[in-house]
């Protein structure tokens, strides 16, 4: 009972004990706080108890920085609302306190520590709201802004955190300008020159109200003093201004050149405030030949106002001297460096460059250990510390002020390199989309970028991803940005170390060449496949753990990391608070049910809404720390993008794989390059050559004249599926050639697209090539002429041309074996706008009893025997080294086979002697492996008497004796050639044809054809000789010596010559293939060309016939010939008379017969096919019932394998295919990795993978 009673009596005591506590505490904060409030505005008082000043007190001032720090965020936010919210009084006198105190005789007494504790972490809204409260007792005036008027080391910290690196005012840090995995631009306004600026401009109006004054006051001055006073120089001499052009960014040297060109072209327009320079000022002679006192007198030497005006406007200063400005922040140190090589290579003086030119550049690596040491806990030490250290240089400026960025927006500290660039008006994209351009404003735009890319390509670089963001313009003027992908060229593309296609490039495949592809056929080659994919398998691994997300979490995941970051920092900054307790605050709604401990884990799995935490891959839930977890995430995103640009396209019917070209550079953990083993790919690697560029440029050309993408491109410029993938593979010239046409109108255009857009084989080579195109030239010069018209004359020809969709059968041959075919293959000729099978005659051709033209007298009938025999001879010669070339190489393609191949060729030697010759004509035209149609040219090199030493002399050099005897056969043919008559020639009955109508040329009516040519202009063996002879082989195809006898105008009583059959054996090309047409062409052209004696050939006759028959038959009646074609595009087309194009439109009915009987004969070997297939599964169905074995056509296992790693999202697994070979055995073939080979990191991933799919966890606030 007695402890009872006293517990009892215990309880009020306690109770008044703790009421008197807390009022004990109440009446402390209150007097605390009227404490601080009078100190607030009498800082400087002493105690008069102790004596102490009240400013020493730590917790005072402690308990003032919190209170400023907290008005300052919440003044900040809203300030967002209403624009006149401001700090209380008493935060901003103590704030003034801080900033503006300075002990004069102790240079360590101040508050720059606690100035650095307050800004430290604050939002930009926050700074602001601090930087600009106004000082009520500053000089000269009142009112002046703390961020003016501080003391110097804190008026720094205000302007660091107002202005990155103490000069850069970032725009909008929520919309960056750009933001990728590895750099972050953003736009900014440039101080760091306004003070400088505004002193220099100073100068000037001080030195003009001087000159002023002394103008007023000349009444009392004589001529001389007022021309003194009018010339007196300005203060601002060329060493001032080159410091402040050094600030500017701009080279010392180049700035030192500018100023003085400017100051000597306003100097012979002298005014006041500008002088006139001394007498050699401006010789630009080298510094190490000046003297001293010369170099001083320079270093004097005065700038006038209007040069240091137009210079300034030139490097886009505005009138207070702030520029916009672009800072590219970078995480590569290996990016950072590339940007900086590149643009040292240039001369990027003056104000047009063709790379926009590096202003100033930070590197966090530069900084000393020892100084980064300090820079890393904030070199600006407490107060209390009793010593004080600022940032000596900009690098430790930039490394201070990442670590102070808020990283709720974005993680400054990731980027440890920047560099600043001049801000653009507009990129190229911009341009395009906002206005309207013309061809000319085109042509001009081209130019300049084709420039910029000469002057790379000039220093060995090229740039790798050109692409309309990637060019930016300024005023009327472009450059080139964005280096990530350049890459240094070698002449020799073998001897180049560097090769397309890193990882760590940031390429767009939307501009990539189709040499950067690789196509692997997934029946022959899957091996292939599998291993580009195990070569990028910790790519393709990452991006598989990121896939097992949900768009949503992977926003949320991102989001809280940031949160979490920031925080991170926070406490780190402020040096007492939890990040987690701070997370939980500001989010108390949804964390109030969480102990208070460090649990980042929960925290994710509380924020995710379909899964927790433990269902999260298990490279993300293995982390130990948020730093860890942010570091893992970060590689996950980078790599699932990266695996998108990289991963192989699966064509729709599962049969090609299409990849990039790539290979891996992409540093490691320790930002080491580890050199992978490029042998590990299924493909070579593509070197850098300026053909890559020019392909971009291309690309870049064609958007602006087609007005669209070459390829269907995604928001960031990449190929957008696989048919895009399959489009850029397959490109050729045809492909080209239809797409330029379709979308591009501009002939100049035009015709340099299908220069540059083509394969890498036929691409201009370089940029110097590519501008001397008449497309960047005047549309008067020859060249653009010429384009001009030929474009002309492609309309005319194709509204002219008879389309006929139904031919007969002979009609179809004729057709598909004409002229313009060959000639567009001989020549590389993809549109061809004049005939082109055309004969030159030594003799004029009369109309005889029928519609043929003949000859008519004896003496042009024995030319025309001898034409016709020199013709034969050319074509036998030719005929006999295409035969001999095959037999040469047979004797040295492989060692084992020429040695067998000699032996059976001395065998032949002595067959030849007893056995008939076209048995053993036979046997070595198989063992050659030529077609049977040079089994007569055989027998006749055989049967001749000189066979042996014949044979010897074409297997010894063919070329030679080939040259030997078209040589001499042509000059022979030349010499019968004393008139030469121009015909052209109907193809369908292969005989020449003239004119029927007269036209008047001026001086009279005439006939065109036949053209008179002058013999001694020398066409005849340089021009039209080609076309003779494409013109004999076409026609003899298939119809032999008689064919040349019409083509030649003999009598059809008179027949075939004897004396042509001995040149027989030459006709060795046949209708049954025309390409032996061509072939024999090109052949004989190289020989031809080999055997002219004197200069260089033009070798551009297609060119040089159409600006004959131009200047010759300028109305195009082409001797009345129609071009007839089946209509469709790019398809073969002929030449002939009007009778036969009426004689072919009435034959409709025949060929409409013809065409249905070719498809029901299509339709019944298809049915022959299916019933063969049919009867051979039903026998293997039957096999396999009865439990035999299936051997020869068995199942395809492989594609249901294909179709597993189909768009490159699904997992590739370990499993066996069985496979039959010939003799009914199984071979099991392994695809993936084997399991001993996996890592036990591989194995938990796919536990996590097999893992069934978490239930779905509802979103606690729609409950």
């Amino acid at each position: 009972s007695k402890e009872s009673s006293s517990l009892t009596s215990d309880v009020p005591s306690r109770s008044t004990r703790a009421k008197e506590a807390a009022k004990e505490e109440v009446n402390q904060a209150d007097f605390k706080l009227r404490s601080d409030l009078i100190f607030a505005y009498n800082p400087l008082l002493k105690s008069r108890m102790t004596g102490k000043k009240y400013r020493d007190d730590r917790s005072r001032i402690k308990r003032l920085a919190h209170m400023i720090r907290r008005e300052a965020i919440q003044c900040g936010e809203d300030r967002k609302i209403n624009r006149r919210a401001n700090l209380t009084d008493m935060a901003k006198q103590s704030w003034i306190f801080l900033c503006t105190y300075s002990n004069p005789d102790d240079s360590t007494d101040n508050y720059v520590g606690t100035v650095r504790k307050i800004l430290r972490g604050l939002s930009a809204s926050a700074v602001d709201v601090l930087a600009h409260v106004e000082n009520p007792r500053s000089l000269p005036i009142s009112g002046i802004p703390l961020k003016d008027c501080a003391t110097p080391l804190c008026k720094v910290l205000i302007l660091s955190r107002m202005r990155f690196v103490g000069r850069y005012v970032l725009y909008d840090e929520l919309h960056p300008v750009h933001k990728s995995e590895s750099c972050l631009v953003m736009r900014a306004k440039d101080h760091g020159l306004a003070d400088e600026y505004q002193r220099i401009l100073s100068i000037y109006r001080a030195q003009e109200q001087d000159v002023e004054e002394d103008i007023s006051d000349a009444g009392s001055m004589d001529e001389a003093k007022i021309a003194e006073a009018l010339t007196r120089p300005n203060a601002v001499t060329m060493e001032m201004f080159l410091i402040f052009a050094d600030r500017l960014g701009v080279e010392v040297p180049a700035a030192k050149l500018e100023i003085q060109q400017l100051n000597k072209q306003y100097a012979d327009e002298p005014n006041p405030g500008s002088t006139v320079p001394r007498r050699g000022s401006f010789d630009s002679d080298d510094e190490g030949s000046k003297t001293k006192v010369e170099a001083e007198d320079e270093a004097r030497e005065e700038i006038g106002k209007e040069a240091f005006a137009t210079f300034c406007r030139a490097h886009r200063l505005d009138d207070k001297g702030v520029r916009t400005v672009v800072i590219k922040f970078m995480k590569s140190l290996r990016q950072f460096e590339r940007e900086k090589e590149v643009r040292s290579m240039l001369d990027l003086s003056g104000t047009s460059w063709p790379v926009v030119p590096i202003l100033d550049d930070y590197n966090v690596d530069r900084i000393e250990k020892s100084r980064k040491r300090d820079i890393d806990i904030f070199s600006l030490r407490d107060d209390t510390d009793g010593t004080t250290m600022a940032p000596e240089n900009g690098d430790e400026l930039y490394a201070l002020d990442i670590q102070e960025k808020n990283a709720s927006v974005h993680n400054f500290a990731l980027y440890k390199y920047a560099v600043v660039m001049p801000a653009g008006d507009r990129d190229f994209a911009e341009i395009c989309q906002h206005e309207e351009l013309g061809i000319l404003q085109i042509r001009d735009y081209m130019l300049q970028l084709g420039t910029a890319l000469k002057c790379l390509h000039d220093q060995s670089m090229i740039h790798g991803d050109l692409k309309m963001a990637n060019v930016v313009r300024f005023g009327k003027t472009l450059a080139l940005i964005d280096f990530d992908s350049a890459c240094r060229f070698e002449k020799k593309p073998s001897n180049s170390t560097d090769k397309m296609g890193g990882g760590s490039s940031k390429f767009c495949t939307g501009v990539l060449p189709p040499e950067m592809l690789e196509r692997i056929d997934l029946v022959a080659d899957y091996n292939k496949l599998t291993q580009y994919e195990n070569y990028w398998s910790h790519i393709s691994e990452d991006a598989k753990d990121l896939n097992l997300l949900t768009p949503d979490d992977i926003q949320t995941i991102t989001s809280v990391v940031k949160a979490l970051l920031a925080k991170v920092d926070v406490a780190k900054n402020l040096g007492t608070m939890n990040p987690i307790t701070a997370l939980r605050d500001k989010m108390n709604e949804i964390y109030s049910t969480l102990e208070n401990r460090d649990d980042w884990k929960d925290i994710l799995s509380i924020s995710l809404i379909t899964i927790s935490f433990e269902d999260l891959p298990y490279s993300l839930n293995c982390c130990d720390g948020v730093e860890e977890f942010a570091e893992v995430w970060n590689r996950l995103l980078f790599h699932s993008k990266m695996w998108e640009k990289v991963r192989p396209r699966i064509s729709q019917d599962d049969r090609y794989a299409y990849v990039i070209k790539t290979h891996n550079d992409i540093p490691n953990e320790r930002g080491v390059i580890e050199r992978h083993d490029r042998s590990r790919v299924p493909y070579d690697l593509v070197s850098p050559s300026e053909k890559i560029d020019v392909w971009a440029f291309g690309v870049l050309l064609f958007a602006l004249c087609g007005g669209g993408s070459l390829f269907p491109l995604g928001f960031e410029d990449d190929l957008n599926d696989t048919d895009a993938f399959e489009q850029l593979y397959g490109w050729d010239r045809l492909r080209a050639d239809k797409k330029i046409r379709a979308k591009v109108d501009d002939p100049l255009a035009q015709d340099l697209l299908l220069q540059i857009l083509v394969p890498e084989n036929d691409r201009l080579p370089n940029m110097e090539i590519v501008l001397e195109h008449p497309f960047f030239g005047p549309s008067s010069s020859d060249e653009a002429q010429r384009i001009l018209e030929k474009h002309e004359e492609e309309q005319l020809i194709l509204e002219e041309t008879v389309a006929v969709k139904r031919m007969t059968t002979e009609t179809r041959r004729v057709v598909d074996n004409a002229m313009e075919k060959q000639c567009k293959i001989i020549f590389n000729e993809k549109k061809i706008v004049v005939p082109t099978c055309l004969i030159v005659l030594p003799y004029e051709l009369e109309r005889g009893d029928g519609e043929n033209l003949t000859i008519g007298t004896e003496t042009d009938l024995g030319l025309a025997v001898r034409t016709g025999q020199y013709l034969l001879n050319i074509n036998k010669a030719t005929a006999r080294l295409s035969f001999w070339l095959m037999m040469k190489r047979s004797f040295g393609s492989d060692k084992n086979h020429a040695s067998q191949f000699k032996i059976k060729m001395k065998s032949w030697l002595k067959r030849i002697r007893t056995e008939p010759s076209d048995v053993v004509a036979k046997d070595i035209v198989t063992s050659i492996g030529c077609g049977s149609e040079y089994t007569k040219l055989c027998v006749e090199l055989l049967e001749h008497g000189d066979s042996i030493s014949h044979a010897k002399a074409y297997l010894k050099d063919p070329m030679t004796a080939a040259r030997k005897d078209i040589f001499e056969n042509t000059n022979a043919l030349t010499k019968c050639y004393t008139s030469q008559y121009f015909y052209l020639v109907d193809e369908f009955h292969g005989v020449p044809v003239r004119s029927e109508e007269s036209i008047d040329f001026g001086e009279g009516e005439a006939k065109v054809y036949p053209i008179r040519v002058d013999p001694h202009n020398g066409l005849f063996q340089n021009l039209f000789l080609t076309f003779m002879n494409l013109a004999v082989m076409k026609l003899t195809a298939g119809v032999g010596l008689p064919a040349l006898a019409r083509l030649l105008g003999l009598p059809r009583p008179y027949g075939v010559p004897t004396s042509w059959k001995e040149s027989e054996p030459g006709l060795v090309h046949s209708r049954n293939k025309p390409s032996s047409i061509a072939e024999f062409a090109v052949l004989h052209e190289v020989i031809r060309r080999q055997s002219q004696e004197g200069g260089e050939p033009n070798g551009d006759e297609m060119r040089q016939l159409e600006d004959f028959l131009r200047e010759k038959d300028p109305m195009r009646t082409f001797a009345d010939l129609r071009r007839v074609s089946d209509g469709k595009e790019n398809s073969p087309a002929m030449w002939t008379t009007e009778a036969e194009v009426r004689r072919i439109q009435s034959q409709l009915e025949l060929a409409s017969l013809e065409y249905k009987l070719r498809e029901l004969k299509k339709e019944w070997v298809q049915k022959q096919k299916i019933q063969s297939q049919i009867t051979t599964l039903t026998k293997q169905v039957q096999a396999l019932k009865s439990g035999g074995v299936v051997n020869g056509n068995g199942v395809d296992h492989q594609r249901s394998s294909r179709k597993k790693i189909r768009n490159g999202s699904e997992n590739t697994k370990s499993f066996d295919v069985v496979h039959t070979n010939g003799n009914g055995k199984e071979s099991p073939l392994k695809t993936g990795k084997d399991k001993s080979e996996q890592s036990s990191s591989n194995q938990k991933r796919k536990k996590m993978r097999k893992r069934q799919k978490p239930k779905f966890r509802p979103y606690f606030g729609v409950c």
